[in-house]
């Protein structure tokens, strides 16, 4: 297969695989709905540069730690699974407040807050504690990024997966981030988070 070929099947990959429904979709779009555009933008910047520093770590040098320590595997999984748990328990708790709220007849619109550093935070922290990502990752760029091949074409290849991560949940910001979208939810906050956190909680126990 010709390095063209190789390329766009590779970014062909990669899109389909940041569409999938996973925790960084789930924090990317009740981030934007909480906070709107500008949060969820940040969200996206951080899920960017979780998969920049995975990918990195992914070229130079995670596969080689992961097979002299296998252990680190483990701990990496553990230490991923607990941070989706206790983002998960938050959502939860953001629903019993919000239902709570509910049949007191009290707005919920202002349950939860989310300013745009804690958007960046979140998404970055989401991803790069994701065994399943750091997983991905290695194998993509086993199979794809060789050290033979040009230094300046590996740059690219990279910049080219960073950029299909940040367009793609930034599309899920603008979406998610309009008003009349926003204005609609936020009356049923408390429900999304109620699914999020259901969705971290099992996700993160399935890990461990």
């Amino acid at each position: 297969m010709s390095i063209p070929s190789v390329y766009l099947a590779l970014c062909l990959v990669h899109l389909v695989a940041v569409m999938s429904p996973g925790p960084g979709f789930f924090i990317a779009l009740t981030n934007a709905l909480s906070g709107g555009f500008r949060v969820g933008i940040a969200t996206a910047l951080g899920i960017a540069s979780a998969d920049l520093a995975l990918l990195l770590l992914s070229v130079f040098g995670t596969s080689l730690l992961i097979a002299n320590f296998p252990s680190a595997m483990t701990w990496i999984q553990i230490a991923g699974a607990v941070y989706l748990i206790y983002i998960g328990f938050k959502g939860l708790r953001s629903f019993f407040v919000g239902w709570h709220s509910r049949l007191q007849a009290r707005s919920t619109k202002t349950l939860r807050t989310v300013t745009a550093f804690k958007g960046f935070q979140s998404g970055f922290f989401t991803t790069i504690l994701n065994p399943k990502a750091i997983v991905y990752f290695i194998s993509l760029t086993s199979q794809t990024i060789k050290a033979d091949q040009d230094v300046a074409f590996r740059l690219f290849v990279a910049g080219s997966l960073i950029f299909i991560t940040f367009f793609w949940f930034s599309f899920v910001a603008v979406l998610a981030g309009q008003k009349k979208v926003r204005n609609y939810v936020l009356n049923y906050q408390y429900v999304l988070d109620g699914i999020m956190g259901i969705v971290l909680v099992i996700f993160g126990c399935y890990l461990i």
